[in-house]
C-alpha cells in the first residue's frame, strides 16, 4: 500500500492457483490414436458415446467408460461401471490417482496421462 493510504493496482494484484497443473490425455494405441484431450475442466468423460469429452470408437469401450476428475490435489480416473474395466499401468482400478506418464487402458485403447512441466 502506498503512503497515501490508497492501494495501487499492484498492491491489489493476487495470484491464485485454480486446479491442478495443466494436463492432457493422449491416445497412444488403438482407435483414435493421436487424439488429445486437454484436461481444462474439473470433470471430463471418456467413452464410446458421441457426447463424451473424448470419444473412442472401440466396441470394447463402454458408452461412458470413465471419468477424469481434477482438483488442486491432482487428477484421478474413475471407472463408471464399465463392462471391460479400466486399467492403469496394467492394474485394474475403480479409482486411481494419476501421475505423469501413467498408461490407462480401456478396451483396445491406451491413453497416456501427461502433465505440463
Amino acid at each position: 500500500m502506498r503512503e497515501t493510504g490508497v492501494a495501487s493496482a499492484e498492491d491489489q494484484t493476487r495470484v491464485y492457483r485454480v486446479g491442478a497443473a495443466p494436463a492432457l490425455l493422449r491416445v497412444v494405441e488403438g482407435p483414435g490414436q493421436g487424439s488429445v484431450l486437454v484436461l481444462h475442466r474439473a470433470v471430463h468423460t471418456v467413452g464410446r458415446r458421441e457426447g463424451c469429452d473424448l470419444m473412442l470408437p472401440d466396441p470394447r469401450v463402454s458408452r461412458e467408460h470413465l471419468r477424469v476428475e481434477r482438483d488442486a490435489s491432482g487428477t484421478e480416473v474413475v471407472d463408471l461401471g464399465s463392462t471391460n474395466g479400466t486399467f492403469v499401468n496394467g492394474q485394474r482400478v475403480q479409482r486411481c490417482r494419476l501421475q505423469h506418464g501413467d498408461r490407462i487402458q480401456l478396451g483396445g485403447v491406451v491413453l497416456e496421462y501427461v502433465e505440463a512441466p
